[in-house]
């Protein structure tokens, strides 16, 4: 059901579709609620499972987010009277890393030890607090 889910989707990249794929045979597909046929799934269930992943808050979030959309698809093509999986609640997150600030020292080190033409990034980088997708995203206009 998840997998079908993910194969019709439109609108959403290869990459996309592929991080979705991993996604559902890590958390999804396998036990303990990959087995359970779709139209016997419980809200339990869903807990349970829920309950029982190792991952932190916002990546059980992600997870539950594929799973349900799922259901709803399967709602909607009548296969499933309702999506068990809908309003399931989470804890606030509250375990937030500290941030890492660099010194001009480590800065330098990390600038050193890259080939030359990357030194600028690197110091670029650090200096800006961009990430690395910010920082690659940019196109000289």
């Amino acid at each position: 059901m998840v997998t079908a889910h993910i194969a019709g989707l439109t609108g959403v990249t290869d990459g996309t579709r592929h991080r979705y794929r991993l996604l559902a045979q890590r958390h999804i597909t396998a036990a303990p609620i990959g087995p359970i046929p779709v139209d016997t799934l419980t809200r339990a269930d869903v807990a349970a499972w829920i309950n029982g992943l190792p991952l932190a808050v916002k990546s059980k979030k992600n997870v539950h987010s594929l799973l349900s959309a799922a259901l709803a698809q399967a709602v909607q093509d009548n296969a499933i009277p309702t999506n068990v999986a809908h309003g399931i609640r989470f804890p606030r997150s509250t375990s937030r890393r500290e941030p890492v600030f660099l010194s001009r020292e480590e800065v330098a080190l990390i600038a050193d030890s890259v080939p030359a033409r990357y030194s600028p990034l690197v110091h670029f980088l650090a200096g800006t607090g961009l990430r690395w997708s910010e920082a690659t995203a940019l196109r000289t206009r």
